[in-house]
């Protein structure tokens, strides 16, 4: 017998921790770099087998401390050991404690364990020991297939053994608890020597009356007997293993409040360096003074490695809260509030929040922590929760005893500062991230609260803006400006939403009022920075510098430097930048930015490096919360990685190329986030030019007017212009640089100047048409071609606006597809050209056809309206009325269609063509443009011109685009028109040749159908896909087969809805029709077919038996012949007659369906449960991209679902891997 043990780097704490906390005293010496494998076992010394006992004592050691770890078991030695050691007990106890690592072995195993209890030769102890041991494996092991090879020597015991029928009869009853339903056969044997020897067992008797019942045996856990006897034997498992290697049970170690007190004191810490290393302490110690041996053992390897302490700290801090005293759980918890009120260190608080959340969310955490639910007395441990409610409660307080939102603005200070737990609450939205675990208050500072407290808004407002919610925080905004009209609102607000604009106005109000505040100066500030006006915050720096304290310096510092390196002011720059502090990021970037500036590339490194470790705690805080909170703290790191090639770019000029291609493609993956392109270009700036970096610019430019930042969108414009034409109303637009002027129009447009911008395009495309051919006389091919795509654009945006200003009508039609139509001719390969001039062509058709459809409307009601003076005139009158209502059109009418047809025909072509190229051009998913070739290919393909139009395009596109509409052509299979249909075959056929798989499925349920040419149609195709895949045609089919006569589509339809649910929907709807709407032939309708199914004969099992006389088929058959009897004589009485049998048979189905949970293919369909490794895919899996999931197998059983369509959930084994399908009845399974 030989123990593999896995010894990676991974396992190698854990199978320490493992052994240590299980005792292993003679193994767990063992370093962690090297866990032994216990190599083959001697089987025999030079005494004989003396070291088998020892062994076995080894094996249960390793099988005790790891027997949730896989044992490969090698079969060599096995059966000299069992042969040898069969008697002895250890061994068996050992057996028992490997559990579900024995199932590959059971096979050799089994025979000797049953032979030890069923050999009267053998000691009772050993025979005693070996049921128990079967007894102890039932519980991990499978013995269903062994059932037989058990049952009879247990019984067999029963019958010789007295002294152990108590034994065998609660294995017995363990192996009845596995088998269930299966025990059934075993139960008459049993009984006859139970009562032979008059034997009771009660939990035997439980589980056999259960069985019969047909209850299942899931809920036995639950009994009171079951479950004290599974307890008694893990109990004897226990102490099943004896000997010096026995593991006792896991003990608490003591844990040393002294440590922890010294560890959790937060006084006397001021500096980040500080409270980061009494995080680190605390984290440690926690660890050190662990009552869990598991995490105790981490302690020496988390000194060395500060990440596995940060993982762990939760853990640790549960483990050591429950063996504290009341005094000193209130005393952590006061220093936990002095170290979240005490700093704004994002680490710490992060970690100390995050554990808040892990404390509510465990067992002993938070369950009521809301205010007017109870909460248990271990809440005060979740610090964060208790003191949010505590806050909100005292809010409640505030607003039951009518304190309106002025009394509380100026009362604000007072009762921030007699409160420390609202002062928690404001803390929470004012750090730098916010975990999600913030519910209660979300949920507690509603509009209720917003209505009496600005200061509550303001928090549910910077909530739900901080947890990436920016709809709900508005919301919060337009709902308190809504209905609360008192309410004042503040600039902040209007900063966290970032709406920039609405800001800086709210700022310039309350400054008027208040021009020395300095939170006023310094928002203002704030959105002229988020705005790009540089001057005007330049301006105001230059003004107010002097006039501000040097704290007030200190913060504007940061934005007075950015406003000096916006305008290039490189010595107020250097100037600002000395009152930022160097211990800060911003200090050390822009003195960074000035060392690039002045090529001290040396004083420039240094200052990167140093804040990028100034950045690495923030960054590793928010990467651990998610994603989108780190963001902005990597973009800072982009910028700093981008500050470190700014000097390759200067120093290296051979790079700069592959930099600027670097920066322009890392630029396309970041958000779409005005704030941080405008960061990032100001960097690049200090090497590359706007002018010199167009394309970037431009975008940027683009990101600001769909962000609706349109006054930085102008800016960037005039700025990469040279000009402001909003100056220049008189002048045309400059063309110099013709995209710059593209883009500009567009802004135009944005800002609701549609008709200049409308203008000033039309006269730009002419400018640059004379551009284009000045580029094709000079021979500067790349100029010529990037003119074209730019005028392509143009006219693309004039059809738009066209569209935009005037609407779809008769004038607008032909001049919108003419600005489309010049897209497509200088830009013949772009898709949103073709696809526009397709939509518009698509959208004509469909007007005109509105519009004809409309005036036929009129027309009939006004026919209608004159029918009663009609009927009152005279003889010569009614004869010209009858001849104007005519159904033969007049000349007319016929003029009319003639040219609505002609008009249609004009359009229609057009956009089938469009449709394929725009079709044969995306690269994305084209599904939209596809259902509308087919709207026109099915309204308008029997016109000969449309379909030549859809033969030619057909041709252009690959055969997978039809893949995804397979279902709407197999719909028109059998349509009249024989030009449609003709092409649909066609088409079908083709796609049958390359993606058999996909359309096999759908053809064969077609192929069924009752329709003659629906069915011969789907047969005809058919027939052509077997001329190249006749083996999966035939399994599909299953005609030419000796085992199947039927299509596997109507077995899974057969497997979908029983006799039973056909004949019980049949007669309810029959039962409506005639009862509800005495619609004497719907009924017979409905009927008739389920008659004509039941004469056709049942094909399996399940069907002959409810075709059976004692079952449903003679009263079918006999009211059957009381409906005839009714339709040759009309007699209603006999239809009574017939009634009261199909009442008869309603009813008993009704009362068999709810018991129908379960389905045996073998009596249902056994042909499925035949079909073996096909070619077909299993149905919903073919992927063109993908290899294919063949059926190999379909499971024996099917579950039904308790509902009201009684789904199936059948499960098919494919080749990769295993698909559960759902079937629902069969109108839905064949829809």
């Amino acid at each position: 017998m030989v123990w593999w043990l896995e010894s990676e780097g991974s396992l190698r704490i854990r199978i320490k921790v493992t052994m240590a906390t299980a005792g292993l005293f003679d193994i767990h010496h063992v370093g962690v770099g090297h866990f032994p494998k216990m190599g083959p076992l001697p089987l025999r010394d030079d005494n004989g087998i003396v070291l088998l006992g020892e062994r076995a004592a080894k094996c249960r050691a390793y099988a005790k401390a790891l027997h949730y770890k896989e044992l490969e078991f090698q079969k060599g030695p096995s059966p000299l050991i069992l042969e040898s050691l069969i008697r002895k007990l250890k061994l068996l106890n050992a057996i028992q404690l490997f559990g579900a690592n024995l199932d590959d072995y059971l096979h050799l195993l089994l025979p000797p364990i049953v032979k030890l209890f069923d050999a009267p030769d053998v000691p009772l102890q050993a025979r005693k020991v070996a049921l128990e041991t079967l007894d102890r494996l039932t519980e991990s092991l499978d013995f269903t297939d062994y059932a037989s090879r058990i049952i009879h020597p247990i019984v067999r015991t029963l019958d010789s053994t007295p002294e152990l029928r108590s034994t065998a009869m609660d294995t017995l009853s363990s192996l009845v608890f596995q088998l269930g339903k299966k025990y059934q056969i075993f139960i008459p044997m049993v009984n006859k020597v139970m009562l032979k020897h008059r034997i009771n067992h009660q939990r035997y008797d439980i589980l056999i009356c259960r069985i019969v019942k047909g209850y299942t045996l899931a809920e036995e856990e639950e009994d009171p007997l079951i479950f004290q006897h599974r307890q008694i034997r893990g109990n004897q498992g226990d102490a099943l293993v004896s000997g010096p290697v026995e593991p006792g049970p896991m003990k608490k170690l003591h844990v040393s409040t002294t440590a922890l007190q010294k560890a959790w004191g937060a006084a006397r810490k001021v500096s980040k360096d500080d409270w980061l290393e009494w995080l680190r302490r605390l984290s440690v110690v926690l660890l050190k003074e662990s009552s869990s041996p598991a995490l105790r053992s981490c302690w020496s390897l988390a000194q060395t490695y500060i990440p596995l302490a940060r993982d762990l700290f939760n853990a640790a801090f549960l483990s050591c809260w429950s063996e504290l005293s009341e005094d000193q759980q209130d005393e952590l918890i006061r220093s936990i509030e002095l170290a979240l009120t005490s700093q704004d260190i994002a680490e710490v608080t992060q970690t100390l929040l995050n554990l808040a959340e892990f404390m509510e969310h465990s067992d002993k955490g938070v369950v009521g922590a809301v205010p007017g639910v109870p909460s248990d007395p271990v809440s005060t441990l979740c610090v964060l929760t208790v003191a949010i409610k505590n806050a909100v409660q005292m809010l409640l307080k505030l607003v039951r005893v009518g304190i309106r939102s002025s009394e509380l603005k100026e009362n604000q200070k007072s009762v921030l500062a007699s409160d420390p737990a609202l002062q928690l609450v404001v803390l929470l939205v004012q750090v730098h991230d916010l975990p999600h675990n913030v519910h209660h208050v979300r949920l507690l500072l509603a509009a209720q609260l917003l209505e009496q407290a600005g200061q509550v808004g303001h928090l549910d407002l910077d909530i739900n803006n901080k947890l990436q919610q920016p709809e709900a925080a508005s919301g919060v905004l337009e709902y308190a400006m809504k209905h609360f009209g008192e309410l004042e609102i503040q600039a902040t607000w209007y900063e966290k939403l970032h709406e920039w604009e609405d800001a800086l106005v709210a700022y310039d109000k309350k400054i008027d009022m208040n021009k020395e505040d300095p939170e006023l100066i310094l928002g203002r500030m704030r959105c002229l920075e988020a705005l790009g006006e540089w001057g005007q915050l330049h301006q105001q720096c230059c003004e107010e510098w002097t006039l501000v304290s040097e704290e007030t310096q200190a913060k504007m510092a940061r934005m007075a430097a950015a406003a000096a390196w916006g305008l290039g002011h490189w010595d107020s720059m250097e100037e600002y930048t000395c009152m930022i502090p160097r211990d800060t990021h911003d200090g050390a970037f822009y003195r960074a930015v000035l060392a690039l500036h002045q090529d001290l590339f040396s004083l420039a490194q240094q200052c990167i490096d140093k804040a990028r470790d100034l950045l690495d705690a923030e960054l590793t805080a928010m990467a651990g919360e998610s994603y989108s909170r780190a963001y902005g703290a990597m973009v800072s790191c982009q910028m700093l990685s981008e500050l470190e090639e700014v000097i390759q770019y200067k120093l290296v000029p051979e790079r700069r190329d592959i930099i600027r291609e670097t920066w322009w493609e890392r630029l396309q993956g970041c958000q779409r986030i005005v704030e941080d392109w405008q960061r990032i270009l100001m960097v690049r700036s200090l090497v590359i030019s706007p002018h010199e970096d167009m394309r970037t610019w431009l975008k940027y430019a683009s990101l600001c007017g769909k962000s609706l930042r349109l006054a930085l969108a102008h800016k960037t414009l005039v700025l990469l212009l040279g000009v402001d034409p909003s100056k220049q109303l008189d002048h045309p637009l400059p063309t110099t640089h013709p995209h710059v002027t593209y883009a500009y129009m567009k802004y135009m447009w944005k800002s609701s100047r549609k008709i200049d911008a409308f203008q000033h395009m039309q006269h730009f495309v002419q400018g640059v048409q004379q551009q284009a051919q000045h580029a094709i006389a000079a021979e500067d091919h790349q100029r010529k071609q990037e003119l074209h795509k730019l005028m392509a654009r143009c006219f693309l945006k004039l059809g738009e606006w066209q569209l935009s200003l005037q609407g779809i009508n008769e004038s607008t039609i032909p001049k919108v597809l003419q600005y489309y139509s010049s897209s497509t001719e200088h830009d013949r390969n772009w898709y949103k050209a073709w696809h526009a001039w397709a939509v518009m062509n698509f959208e004509a058709v469909l007007h005109y056809k509105h519009q004809n459809q409309g005036r036929d409307e009129k027309k009939k009601r006004r026919h209608a309206s004159g029918a009663s003076a009609a009927s009152e005139a005279s003889n010569s009158d009614s004869e010209v009325d009858s001849a104007d209502h005519s159904p033969m059109p007049s000349p007319g009418q016929k003029k009319v269609n003639e040219d609505l047809s002609k008009t249609l025909l004009l359009y229609t072509v057009p956009a089938v063509q469009g449709f394929f190229r725009s079709i044969s051009l995306s690269r994305g998913n084209n599904l939209q443009d596809t259902l509308r070739v087919l709207t026109l290919w099915f309204d308008y393909g029997h016109w000969p011109e449309v379909n030549e139009a859809l033969v030619e395009g057909i041709k252009t596109i690959q055969i997978d685009t039809w893949l995804q509409v397979i279902p709407q052509l197999i719909a028109r299979i059998d349509t009249p028109r024989a030009l449609v249909g003709r092409l649909i075959h066609q088409l079908l056929t083709d796609i049958g040749r390359y993606h058999p798989q996909a359309l096999i499925y759908p053809l064969t349920v077609a192929s069924k159908s009752t329709t003659t040419a629906r069915h011969n149609a789907a047969n005809k195709i058919l027939k052509n896909m077997c001329e190249h895949c006749n083996t999966l045609v035939q399994q599909a089919m299953m005609v030419e087969t000796e085992l199947f006569t039927e299509t596997v589509s109507e077995e899974l339809i057969r497997v979908a809805i029983l006799w039973h649910e056909m004949w019980h929907e049949g007669l309810e709807e029959a039962s409506r029709l005639y009862f509800g709407e005495r619609n004497v032939k719907g009924m017979f309708a409905v009927l008739e077919p389920l008659h004509a199914m039941m004469e056709r004969g049942p094909q399996t099992l399940k069907e002959t038996s409810f075709n059976q006389a004692g079952a449903y088929g003679r009263d079918l058959m006999e009211a059957q012949d009381w409906c005839r009897k009714y339709m040759r004589s009309g007699n209603v009485k006999d239809l009574t007659q017939a009634w009261d049998l199909y009442y008869h048979v309603f009813r008993r189905i009704s009362k068999q369906l709810p018991q129908l949970t379960s389905l045996e293919l073998q009596y249902v369909s056994p042909k499925l449960l035949m079909c073996r490794d096909l070619e077909l895919a299993v149905p919903g899996t073919y992927d063109p991209n993908q290899p294919i999931i063949r059926i190999q197998s379909i499971a024996p059983s099917l579950q039904v679902i308790t509902s009201k369509q009684r789904p199936r959930k059948l499960t098919i084994m494919g080749t990769e891997q295993s698909r559960e399908r759902w079937l629902r009845p069969k109108q839905e399974a064949t829809s």
